[in-house]
């Protein structure tokens, strides 16, 4: 790769980073868990014909 490719690349990995920052701060984050099951029921309702729906969160381990 050139130098030039390797610095643009830098470029966008900080700036990929300094807007995750700002989500957090903002707090706009979700549990990653429950982000992934939320993906995995939608895509499976999807598969099935069946509409989208939210789905509720599941409740803190505890």
């Amino acid at each position: 790769m050139s130098r030039r490719h390797d610095e643009r690349t830098q470029l966008m990995l900080l700036e990929d980073a300094r807007r995750g920052l700002a989500d957090v701060a903002a707090g706009r984050t979700v549990d990653a868990d429950e982000a992934i099951r939320q993906l995995q029921l939608r895509r499976a309702e999807q598969r099935a014909g069946q509409p989208a729906a939210p789905v509720p969160p599941r409740p803190p381990a505890g």
